[in-house]
């Protein structure tokens, strides 16, 4: 075994998962915004109501 060669590939496996795990939490993130901001503008509605 190289060392070198399994460092990089090591550090090449590990930036794939990295950049797959920040585009989950953003997807998942931006789905939770869709449905928290549907029900912040019922909020916002109704505190303007109130007001």
């Amino acid at each position: 075994m190289d060392d070198p060669s399994v460092l990089y590939l090591c550090v090449a496996l590990g930036c794939v998962v990295l950049i797959c795990a920040v585009l989950a939490v953003a997807i998942l993130a931006g789905r939770r915004r869709e449905k928290t901001s549907h029900l912040s503008d019922g909020v916002h509605r109704s505190r303007i109501d109130a007001s």
